[in-house]
C-alpha cells in the first residue's frame, strides 16, 4: 500500500523509511532509492505524496529530511518558500539579535543597538569612543566630521 515498502522476504508491509516518499503499490526495497522526500518538504515514516509536509518559516528542509532543520542561533529564514538549504538561513541584522533556534525574524523586542554604542555583531555592543559618533543600530563608529568632535564616550 502507499506509504509503505514490502522488501523481499517480508509478510507484512513495512512503514516507508523517514525522509523517503513511498507513492505506489507493489513497493520493494528498491523502488524507494532515489525517491527522497523532495526539498522544501519533510516526509515522517510512511509518508505518501499525499502527506508530505512543507516546511515553515525559521526552518530548512533539504531533499531527503524526515523533520523540519531550525535555523541556527544567529540565523533567521522568514520565508517558507526559501527553505532548502542551511545557506537559506540569513545572518541576523546588524543591531539586532537571534539568540534562539529556528527564528522567522530577528528579535526586535529583545535588544537593539542604541545611540552612543556601536555592535559589530548581534551579541556585542560597544560604547562609541572619543572622537567618534554612533547613531542608532551602528555595526561600526563613524568618525566625527573635520572640524567637529566628541570629547567623552557615548
Amino acid at each position: 500500500p502507499e506509504g509503505y515498502i514490502c522488501p523481499e522476504g517480508t509478510f507484512a508491509p513495512v512503514p516507508c523509511p523517514p525522509g523517503k516518499v513511498c507513492d505506489g503499490t507493489g513497493n520493494d526495497a528498491t523502488t524507494i532509492t532515489g525517491t527522497d522526500c523532495p526539498a522544501g518538504y519533510f516526509c515522517a515514516g510512511g509518508s505518501t505524496t499525499a502527506t508530505k509536509v512543507g516546511c515553515t518559516a525559521g526552518n530548512v528542509c533539504p531533499a531527503g529530511s524526515h523533520a523540519m532543520l531550525p535555523c541556527d542561533i544567529g540565523k533567521y529564514n522568514p520565508d517558507p518558500l526559501k527553505s532548502v538549504a542551511a545557506t537559506d538561513c540569513l545572518a541576523c541584522d546588524t543591531g539586532k539579535t537571534c539568540n534562539g533556534r529556528g527564528l522567522s525574524a530577528p528579535d526586535e523586542a529583545a535588544w537593539s543597538c542604541e545611540a552612543g554604542y556601536f555592535c559589530p555583531d548581534d551579541i556585542t555592543k560597544t560604547k562609541c569612543p572619543v572622537g567618534y559618533y554612533c547613531p542608532t543600530d551602528s555595526a561600526a563608529p563613524v568618525p566625527c566630521a573635520a572640524g567637529e568632535y566628541t570629547d567623552n564616550e557615548a
